[in-house]
């Protein structure tokens, strides 16, 4: 545990399957960013970092990298912890990073495709942890993965807390025809919106979910 706060010039949050496109993006997003560096490894991103030879164990014991590691995933894929060079941490840590990081910036969760029932509860969990700090949270979703959750009840009535008690602006991004379509209770984000919708929000504080 932490015994003095560090300030983070960079905030990563990790949630690429281990050997695909978007692991590699993420790689090289990391091996880029500038230091003090915090990596936060969710959903399949615990399964990246924690494989055999996996270059991120190499990033994580690097000067001025700290790697931590969700509980809750790490436990859904019933992964072994402690793991050399990471630390198993809360997602509210995660979004206390990121807060200090981006101190005064508005936050925004883009969420651009779908994914199954564990996919959605994490994505979930990731917004309701950063709710539970009182941070200003949009998320931003593509009408292909708005309409996945729609179409998964289970997980639906999960989100619906979200516009039951405020916790977080949710607007879905216009589709390839551009027409507004019928998505309450979420807002419909044209091409005009979209302007609004980044108000306040800061690279660093933008987030793929």
């Amino acid at each position: 545990m932490e015994t003095t706060a560090i300030h983070y010039t960079s905030v990563l949050l990790v949630r690429a399957a281990p050997e695909t496109v978007a692991e590699i993006e993420a790689l090289a997003r990391a091996e880029a960013s500038e230091r003090p560096l915090l990596l936060f490894f969710h959903g399949d991103g615990v399964l990246a970092a924690t494989r055999s030879g996996s270059a991120w164990s190499a990033l994580a014991g690097a000067e001025g990298v700290r790697a931590l590691l969700c509980a809750a995933a790490l436990q859904r894929r019933a992964v072994a912890a402690p793991i050399e060079g990471f630390e198993v941490a809360s997602l509210v840590r995660f979004w206390d990073a990121l807060a200090a990081s981006a101190a005064g910036a508005d936050f925004l969760v883009r969420i651009d495709e779908g994914g199954d029932a564990r996919t959605w509860q994490e994505r979930l969990e990731l917004i309701l942890a950063g709710a539970s700090l009182d941070l200003d949270l949009r998320v931003l979703f593509e009408a292909s993965a708005w309409w996945d959750l729609r179409g998964k009840p289970e997980s639906w009535a999960a989100w619906q807390q979200l516009f039951d008690h405020g916790l977080a602006r949710v607007g879905v991004l216009a589709g390839p025809s551009g027409r507004a379509e019928a998505v309450a209770p979420a807002e419909w984000v044209g091409e005009s919106a979209l302007e609004d919708w980044r108000e306040g929000v800061d690279a660093r504080a933008e987030i793929q979910a």
